[in-house]
Parts: C-alpha cells; structure tokens; sequence
C-alpha cells in the first residue's frame, strides 16, 4: 500500500514510500501517481523507499514499476530506491541499472544520504 506520497518543493523531489502487500495494480497506480505528481511540480527526481514492504521487492517489481512505459516517466528523470540490505541482489540491481540506462536513470540504495547525493549529482 501507499503509506506516502509527497512532493518536496524545496527539493524539487517526489518522495513515494511503501509498505505491506503490493498487487501489480497497486504498482501501476503508484507509478501514475508518481509521474502525475512530477509532471505537475516539473520534478524530475523520485525517492521510492520500499524498506517495508512485507515480502523482499524483487528485479521484476522494480521493473513493473518503471520500464513497461519509459516514455511514461518525463525527459531526465533520475528514480532512487531504497531497499532493506538483503533484499536486493547486487547482480540483479546492476542489471536494472544498465536497463535503464537507456530511457532514464535508476539505482537502489541501503542509505538514505546516499541515494539523496546521488539524485542531485550532476549527470
């Protein structure tokens, strides 16, 4: 479920945070609310903590989530994920990584400082 969904002005970031159970409709509507809120403010930048949801996010959520419609997100969107330490496989984050590569820019994080310099680094 949507726990946060939020817009920091002076960050000029949407911050998306999810918990519990995600069904593959759930996904969608996150990523419609994500890019709704983007469009609306001209973000660019998204912080998506996943930390609590209740089963380890997988490769495939991740990609659910952003890939199908590349075109969906807007021109230079960077997507940060912040994920529990175990749950993501190294092997398996560098493949997104290099996936998205061509339609937008993606990484996961453990640490919050992290993915926020890393979201605000000059390309």
């Amino acid at each position: 479920m949507i726990n946060e969904l939020t817009v920091d002005a002076e960050c000029r970031l949407v911050k998306l945070r999810l918990s519990g159970h995600l069904d593959q409709q759930e996904i969608w509507n996150a990523r419609s609310d994500v890019v709704g809120l983007m469009k609306e403010n001209g973000v660019r930048n998204v912080l998506i903590d996943v930390r609590d949801l209740d089963r380890m996010i997988s490769i495939i959520d991740i990609y659910e989530f952003s890939v199908p419609e590349r075109d969906f997100f807007p021109p230079g969107t960077k997507i940060a994920a912040l994920t529990k330490k175990n749950d993501a496989d190294p092997r398996e984050c560098a493949l997104m990584e290099n996936v998205h590569n061509g339609g937008f820019d993606f990484k996961t994080f453990v640490k919050v400082s992290e993915a926020m310099k890393w979201l605000y680094d000059s390309r």
